[in-house]
């Protein structure tokens, strides 16, 4: 559950520490201290958590229609949402969004695969 505390801490972090590798790896975003990093990790956890569901919800005809692929649309609108709540944090428009949204899914995919017990997952 998300809001199982170990669980929020882990997204805050794994958020926090992807949004700073991604942003050092595109051109399009930048990150400017510390503080906007973990701002913006609890920003987009936050957003991911609460807003993106009901966006998820509401573009699923679009979403089957792509095969899934508008979920990376869903998640850039995420990325460019907690840039214009987050000072320092700056998305330079929607096709970087995406990109990082991408890049987010992959290594995210990769974090928790290697973090998360298996064994939790069987009952």
């Amino acid at each position: 559950m998300f809001w199982d505390r170990k669980s929020f801490l882990f997204r805050w972090i794994l958020n926090a520490v992807l949004l700073y590798i991604v942003a050092g790896l595109l051109g399009g975003l930048s990150i400017t201290g510390f503080w906007a990093v973990v701002a913006a990790g609890l920003v987009l956890g936050l957003a991911n958590a609460i807003i993106r569901p009901v966006l998820i919800i509401v573009s699923l005809p679009l979403n089957l229609l792509t095969l899934g692929l508008f979920t990376f649309v869903v998640n850039a609108l995420m990325i460019m949402l907690t840039g214009r709540i987050v000072g320092g944090f700056y998305v330079a428009g929607f096709w970087p969004a995406v990109w990082a949204a991408v890049l987010m899914a992959i290594f995210g995919g990769i974090i928790s695969g290697l973090v998360y017990d298996r064994k939790e997952y069987r009952r």
